[in-house]
């Protein structure tokens, strides 16, 4: 039936955005190029861009900067890496940019982050 078709549809396209945030979480260190993303779920980079937001509600590129900011929080509660080494370990080329990204989203810089995180423990 139709209906069964949709569904099978959209648990193919789930499947398929499955594969892509594998392959960020596999990769997220690296640079990360749409077309990458697209071609392992074998769809067009616009038709991926457009799927991928409507089943995780990000466009992939804020995914790939929250999933590395995620990782260099977690860097810095962890471990006694420099801000440096952990921007470029998570995949930020641009450590200025890493450090304004995660103030926006955590609301403190890196090494505010990390000290908070030690004088809470």
């Amino acid at each position: 039936t139709h209906e069964e078709a949709r569904v099978t549809q959209s648990e193919s396209l789930a499947l398929r955005m499955k594969t892509a945030i594998s392959y960020i979480e596999q990769h997220y260190e690296a640079p990360i190029r749409l077309k990458e993303l697209a071609d392992c779920t074998h769809m067009s980079p616009n038709h991926f861009c457009r799927s991928f937001k409507t089943v995780t509600g990000q466009t992939p590129f804020e995914y790939v900067s929250r999933y590395r900011l995620t990782k260099a929080q977690h860097a810095l509660r962890t471990t006694d890496m420099a801000v440096t080494e952990i921007a470029l370990n998570c995949g930020f080329n641009d450590v200025s940019h890493f450090i304004r990204l995660f103030r926006e989203t955590y609301g403190a810089t890196p090494k505010q982050y990390r000290n908070r995180e030690e004088s809470d423990a």
